[in-house]
């Protein structure tokens, strides 16, 4: 046995060799474990980071599936307001009562289309927010 714990072969330029060779060896062991230590840290950030971009994408799908719905359901009362609009203006004589349905019709309607705009408005605003666009 020679100082390092190995066996000896009696040939001091073979045992030298062979002390090389095994300190080569050694740290191409340490490089590859360092790199694989390496590579396990990496792989578990990415996981971390995917999750968080899945969280994210769930938000905003979710997020768009409001805006979608509030969509339809303003969609469905301007044109419910539009159909009042087109009744009144099929029935009728120009009459002063008559002409003030309509103007009050258009006015709800000119109201309602301004609470859809500001509501709209403040759905986006928190949606750039959300995603940092603001």
């Amino acid at each position: 046995m020679n100082e390092n714990g190995h066996e000896s072969t009696g040939n001091p330029p073979v045992d030298a060799a062979l002390a090389r060779m095994r300190a080569r060896t050694d740290a191409q062991f340490k490089e590859l474990s360092d790199a694989l230590l390496v590579e396990t840290h990496l792989q578990a950030r990415t996981a971390r980071a995917v999750e968080l971009h899945q969280d994210a994408i769930k938000g905003i799908t979710a997020a768009v599936e409001v805006h979608h719905d509030a969509i339809e359901r303003i969609t469905a009362t301007v044109s419910a307001m539009a159909d009042k609009l087109d009744r009144a203006i099929e029935q009728g004589s120009a009459t002063e009562g008559r002409l003030s349905q309509i103007v009050g019709i258009v006015g709800q309607l000119g109201t309602k289309m301004l609470e859809i705009e500001d509501k709209l408005n403040l759905l986006i605003g928190r949606e750039m927010r959300r995603e940092g666009l603001q």
